[in-house]
């Protein structure tokens, strides 16, 4: 029997949209500390007669239902406050609560809090025992405690339903006017199932594919893409590039033929900078090869050779004056490229990937050991894509919250994605990823070596076969060694 209307309570509008009258229908989803409220609509009272009508205008009768994202209420067994809110100790309205999701106890602010933590490079199993126990879901151990679980699937299932919701808020669906492309990796271990049948494990290697963006082309950046991949081999970072839609104008990078290659058939209109503090550190290493340590002025006069044509040659003087060698052999093979890099150089343009390796030791820090066990690779670059988004200040529950809650109301109260939406269901997506780009890379050595030897024989045969001659740098190693 449904409790008497009270006309001051507010109450939640009809999703059929009838005018009729809004009743408290008692409680559903009674747990041990929580229930939800039920509401039932029943047709209004006639003025005239003062007799209710059994059925709505059109046609149909009272009925019942829940607001798109129930409210929960603590009941009176809650060991915090009782019925009250456990926050600010008032007693909760019908109208009044934290919101949930439809048939889940967690609310839309623990789900934002456990990616909050998730990007702040706690674990899964730490943001799941954080929410299980703001929600005072417990189990009894072996000791007859009551504690929240440790197990990581609830933050893998929130993950899962809202990962992609606050990344795709967050972050640009096009590329931004100027990127800057890097990869690192980590290690981790490779398991898999030999011929006969047993686990076999082996080390491997996970690549992380970062852009760095800059909005307006100019002024100050961030991380808006961190992929992983099995590699970093042109194939991947094509796909990665391909990702989005847009194309950048400026591209800096390093001088990897994988990221350049990738960049040309992605982006074929973009102009390509190579990162200055990479062609720094080129120059560097050949002043060391020839006994320079870093406190000699020939590192600071690089330092100020790389961006201006004018000091570059002064550069130059300076070592063939110092007799610095290899360094002057690098000069010599680097012109080319330092005239086209001065060329196309636009002083209030990006010019190095440094924000890049700044994002990479950070993301690598909060990975930590951890990294030894990721077995998922979708969900492995939503936790990257959580991280960026912490790094860049965009992160916080509130921010979480509204973007989830908007997501649900417009999908009548239901997550698009379901919760195992990014399990691999047996197997490891992550290591079936090392293995596939192993294996490309096996075959086009092989690919290579079939193709050298080929060439070999054809100029043996044709009597033109030579001994090789020492490329010009080793001529000049081996005239410094005199």
């Amino acid at each position: 029997m449904a409790r008497p209307r009270i006309p001051t309570a507010k109450r939640p509008e009809c999703p059929k949209g009838h005018n009729g009258d809004i009743w408290l229908d008692g409680f559903y989803s009674r747990g041990e500390f929580h229930e939800r409220p039920r509401f039932v609509c029943v047709p209004r009272l006639d003025p005239h007669t003062r007799k209710r009508s059994p059925f709505h205008p059109d046609g149909s009768t009272a009925h019942k239902f829940i607001e798109p994202l129930p409210r929960r209420h603590p009941n009176a067994n809650h060991p915090h406050g009782g019925r009250a809110c456990v926050e600010c100790e008032h007693l909760l309205d019908r109208h009044e609560g934290p919101q949930t999701t439809r048939r889940q106890v967690f609310t839309i602010r623990e789900a934002a809090r456990a990616l909050v933590a998730v990007g702040e490079g706690r674990s899964m199993r730490q943001a799941s025992e954080a929410a299980r126990d703001t929600a005072q879901r417990f189990v009894t151990d072996r000791w007859g405690q009551r504690k929240p679980s440790p197990h990581g699937q609830l933050s893998a299932d929130q993950l899962a339903m809202f990962g992609s919701v606050v990344r795709d808020a967050l972050m640009a669906a096009e590329w931004p006017d100027a990127v800057a492309l890097d990869e690192t990796s980590f290690d981790l271990t490779i398991t898999e199932t030999d011929d006969q049948g047993d686990k076999v494990s082996h080390p491997g290697s996970v690549s992380i594919l970062g852009i760095y963006g800059y909005q307006a082309g100019r002024g100050s950046g961030r991380a808006i893409r961190l992929a992983a991949r099995g590699g970093a081999d042109r194939i991947e970072w094509e796909a990665v590039l391909r990702s989005r839609k847009g194309e950048p104008t400026w591209v800096v990078c390093d001088q990897g033929k994988a990221v350049m290659a990738a960049v040309k058939r992605a982006w074929p209109n973009a102009t390509i900078y190579i990162c200055e503090a990479h062609l720094r550190m080129l120059g560097e290493q050949r002043l060391a090869a020839d006994g320079f340590d870093r406190f000699h002025p020939l590192w600071r006069s690089l330092r100020k050779a790389i961006p201006k044509r004018d000091a570059w040659i002064v550069f130059e003087q300076e070592v063939r004056d110092a007799g610095a060698t290899q360094t002057l052999a690098w000069i010599r093979d680097a012109r080319p490229l330092m005239d086209h890099q001065w060329a196309i150089r636009e002083d209030d343009r990006p010019h190095s990937i440094g924000g890049l390796e700044t994002v990479f030791q950070e993301v690598v820090r909060r990975l930590g050991d951890r990294r030894f066990v990721f077995r998922n690779r979708a969900r492995l670059e939503l936790v990257f894509d959580l991280m960026a988004l912490d790094l860049a200040k965009e992160a916080n529950d509130l921010r979480y919250r509204e973007i989830i809650r908007t997501h649900l109301l417009r999908n009548a109260g239901r997550p698009t994605r379901k919760r195992r939406a990014l399990d691999d269901h047996g197997g490891s997506s992550l290591h079936h990823a090392v293995r596939e780009v192993e294996a490309r890379l096996k075959r086009r050595r092989e690919q290579n070596a079939r193709a050298q030897r080929a060439h070999l024989d054809r100029l043996r045969k044709s009597g033109k076969a030579r001994t090789r001659t020492p490329s010009r740098r080793a001529r000049n190693v081996r005239q410094s060694s005199r």
